[in-house]
């Protein structure tokens, strides 16, 4: 799962996974990323590519959700933003995901990679 709320970016990430044999499931918002996951009819992602800025719902309003559901909560979750303050990093790093990665300091095929690698452990 891929929540970015930029859609060229969001495209991008897309089209990416998808050359490297992932089939990922693409949101611009973290709200409708969540009725899909707290729908428990539906099949949770193996991994969530998390934007931490995002309209409405915010990223670590997004991680407490998903954390505070046994169903959900071992879904391993990659935050990927443009920031990252110490005292963001650390509010999200305590509630359990797995990376906080900054755009700026790394290329879509390092993150996709980072993204591989969880999946590859986690199969």
């Amino acid at each position: 799962m891929v929540i970015e709320d930029e859609e060229l970016l969001l495209n991008a990430i897309t089209k990416k996974l998808e050359v490297s044999g992932i089939k990922p499931m693409a949101y611009l918002d973290a709200d409708t990323a969540l009725a899909y996951l707290m729908d428990e009819s539906n099949i949770p992602p193996h991994a969530i590519w998390l934007d931490y800025h995002l309209k409405g719902t915010d990223g670590l309003e997004f991680t407490k959700k998903v954390k505070e559901s046994p169903r959900l909560k071992s879904i391993p979750i990659v935050v990927v933003s443009n920031s990252a303050n110490d005292e963001t990093v650390k509010n999200v790093l305590s509630l359990g995901i797995d990376k906080y990665l900054l755009k700026a300091e790394h290329r879509l095929d390092d993150i996709i990679k980072v993204i591989e690698s969880i999946l590859e452990t986690n199969k």
